[in-house]
């Protein structure tokens, strides 16, 4: 069986329904203890041991209502290997199945050749749910107990039949998930560091130890265990270990991963260099003995069963090149029988992932995991040129009419001390043939608070804004957390000083700005023989905008009321 789904309901910051859909790379963003590091307990606490973590029920309720018991909830489908095994089994090598039905005190009784029994069950997503209250009270069990709880995706005629039908023989293929099924949880603080040696039993497989370690602890150990062993399989083990972190890092291509022992009688991991020069894995850093945990956890996991690594923060420690390399490294890693959970603040890890696949959680008044797979989202990215983490990790955005705009904002909000770094806004250039068709609502998706600055394009005093941006206006006023502010000047460029103007084309006299010019003709008027000029939106605005003073912009109503308010939604709560 394999996971389509999993709920979680009044499991510690989750109060409502929260569904994940699984795929084989999961990315879940948001800010520091917004609840991703709740997700990745929901899985393992579901799926992995911890009787050595000494839990109990209360570490799992909803913080704010200790009265509801956790839930998590799985949608599985059968494989095809499922489908041929049941068949096998319930049908005694008979040609059909027969199932009978009592409701009302009436029996009804339906039979089932085996292809139409295969193909009705292919279409069903069966629900269980993890009994996490027996896991508490039976902590030695591998994994909590799954119960049935019902099916969807059937037919009004068949519903009753295949109910009754799973849930007298659906225990033991969800007891063979369950056995099949492990959870890894890589912490955000990790380390591998020299440790005593200790035997591991060699009745214990590879497949067995590779569970154990997930927080670094016990990697020397495991590694120097394997590498002691003069097997064949073991050589290979080996030589793949060695040959995926050169990969990663190719400076230590012609390094071997050995393990010394320490006068201290403690064992610690090495590079041995052509040189013959061994140097200990502390000398390289955190972020390599972070990448050789990963790799190693991923080359010793079950081959035989399915496997839920989650990985807090991968990125930690790293640079942006080796972020990539490893976010293609576990990319190319994930399948159907490894499913890879990723917690991340990192810009290159969300902009090279599939957004379908990325998941986004907000703790404001309730904790909500939201699914970012909506192919307007990824078109509307494509469209204005922005990257996800531009959007998905900003407190709220600035979209403007075009790149200059954005640089001459970015400059009049460092000149007045509005520091749009501390206050996680982006300023996002759209271009108007864009605009007029975005939609307010599908600009909430990706965040729920932004701030649509344009350009009047007005010629004079008396002249009225363009219908569809007056339309739009409506739109994005009806739109909560959200609002539409016009120039009340022609464009961005009329709100320069004459002084600014005169200081940057170096003019003996401040030109007269009216605030309806046409800024972009009105430059080269300006011109003396010995100082001719023009004026180009990327090159001379945000110069301008620079040598712009703090009164000057201040003492400009419509630049005020844009940054009062952005501070303004920052402090709404949604």
């Amino acid at each position: 069986m394999k996971i389509l789904e999993f709920k979680i309901k009044d499991f510690k910051c989750f109060e409502e329904e929260n569904f994940i859909s699984l795929y084989n790379m999961n990315m879940f963003i948001g800010k520091n203890n917004c609840g991703k590091s709740s997700v990745l307990h929901a899985f393992k606490y579901a799926f992995s041991n911890f009787e050595k973590e000494n839990l109990s029920i209360e570490d799992m309720r909803y913080r704010k209502d200790s009265s509801k018991n956790p839930e998590l909830i799985l949608k599985l489908k059968f494989e095809e290997q499922d489908l041929e095994k049941i068949w096998d089994t319930e049908s005694g090598y008979r040609t059909s199945i027969s199932i009978a039905v009592s409701k009302g005190g009436n029996r009804s009784i339906k039979s089932y050749p085996k292809q139409k029994l295969i193909e009705i069950l292919k279409k069903l997503v069966v629900v269980a749910k993890i009994d996490l209250i027996s896991r508490i009270k039976d902590p030695q069990k591998n994994n909590a107990p799954i119960n049935f709880v019902g099916i969807e995706g059937s037919n009004e005629s068949d519903k009753p039949f295949m109910e009754e039908f799973l849930a007298s023989n659906a225990k033991k293929y969800l007891e063979e998930f369950e056995k099949t099924t492990d959870c890894i949880l890589i912490p955000a603080v990790r380390n591998i560091s020299p440790e005593r040696f200790n035997t591991i039993d060699p009745s214990i497989t590879q497949q067995e130890v590779g569970l154990e370690y997930y927080d670094g602890n016990g990697i020397t150990n495991l590694i120097n265990n394997f590498f002691k062993e003069s097997k064949l399989p073991t050589i290979r083990l080996r030589r793949k270990l060695t040959n995926e972190f050169q990969k990663l890092l190719p400076e230590l291509k012609n390094s071997e991963i050995i393990v010394q022992r320490l006068p201290q009688d403690v064992y610690s991991i090495f590079f041995r260099g052509e040189d013959d020069i061994e140097l200990p894995l502390n000398n390289f850093g955190t972020g390599i003995m972070d990448i050789l945990l990963i790799i190693t956890i991923l080359e010793f996991m079950p081959k035989n069963k399915t496997l839920i690594l989650a990985i807090e923060e991968p990125e930690n420690n790293l640079h942006p090149a080796l972020q990539r390399k490893l976010f293609n490294y576990l990319k190319k890693k994930s399948n159907e029988n490894l499913k890879i959970l990723i917690t991340t603040h990192s810009p290159t890890f969300i902009d090279k992932s599939n957004l379908d696949n990325v998941f986004l959680i907000k703790n404001n008044q309730k904790t909500k995991i939201q699914k970012l797979q909506n192919s307007k989202t990824s078109e509307l990215l494509d469209e204005i040129g922005a990257k996800a983490s531009d959007i998905f990790q900003s407190d709220l955005v600035i979209f403007v009419d075009g790149p200059s705009d954005k640089r001459i904002l970015e400059n009049f909000s460092n000149i007045i001390d509005f520091n749009l770094e501390e206050n996680n806004i982006s300023i996002l250039p759209l271009c108007g043939q864009n605009i007029e068709h975005q939609d307010p609502e599908e600009l909430k998706k990706i965040n729920n608070k932004f701030i649509l600055l344009l350009d009047s394009d007005k010629k004079n005093a008396g002249e009225t804004i363009k219908k569809w941006k007056t339309d739009l206006q409506t739109k994005i006023n009806a739109t909560e957390n959200c609002c539409i502010i016009f120039d009340d000047k022609r464009e961005m460029e009329n709100y320069f000083s004459p002084r600014a103007v005169k200081e940057h084309y170096q003019l003996d006299t401040a030109p007269t700005i009216d605030n309806w010019v046409d800024f972009e003709k009105l430059i080269p008027t300006l011109s003396t023989e010995d100082n001719l000029i023009s004026y180009k939106k990327t090159r001379d605005g945000p110069k301008i905008a620079e040598k712009m003073t703090a009164a000057e912009i201040e003492n400009q109503d419509k630049l005020k009321e844009i940054f009062d308010k952005a501070k303004e939604l920052l402090e709404t709560a949604i």
